[in-house]
């Protein structure tokens, strides 16, 4: 494959890597604004389409993210000794996921890692920006993606 770099001499992940980078890890990070300041939580996340899929449990989490007009989610993995690694961004709006996405979620047999709070609400990200940058090697993934959708 022919690397695409940006202005900074990174190389340019395909919609199909980013998607398959997103897939292949279990935990990414959740930013959004929360008045004071931004918020980065980590959580275990699924993917059907363009949606991005997490659990949350009721409180002060789900209160800001769901209707907010942007929140974003990052992968990414590096080794330190190769100077090498890749990062993925997906950007868009978050609400509480319909019947139809939860059983697309549940499907996936996702489950919290966190013990002693139910987390029996799933977010969906709608994702509307996806992009990924690669530095050192380019990530090895399946170039092909069973799902169909924007992002």
């Amino acid at each position: 494959m022919t690397a695409t770099t940006d202005r900074q001499g990174l190389g340019i992940l395909s919609l199909t890597q980013c998607r398959a980078l997103l897939d292949a890890e279990p935990v990414g990070r959740l930013a959004f604004d929360r008045g004071p300041g931004p918020v980065i939580l980590p959580v275990n996340h699924t993917r059907h389409g363009n949606l991005i899929g997490f659990r949350s449990a009721p409180g002060s989490k789900l209160d800001w993210v769901v209707g907010s007009p942007s929140v974003a989610f990052e992968v990414d993995r590096f080794d330190i000794e190769t100077h090498s690694g890749w990062s993925v961004l997906a950007v868009g709006p978050a609400r509480i996921a319909t019947a139809i996405e939860v059983a697309h979620f549940e499907a996936t047999g996702l489950r919290p890692w966190a013990d002693g709070v139910a987390r029996d609400h799933w977010v969906t990200i709608h994702v509307n920006h996806l992009t990924g940058r690669w530095t050192g090697r380019e990530p090895q993934t399946s170039q092909t993606d069973h799902e169909t959708g924007a992002a």
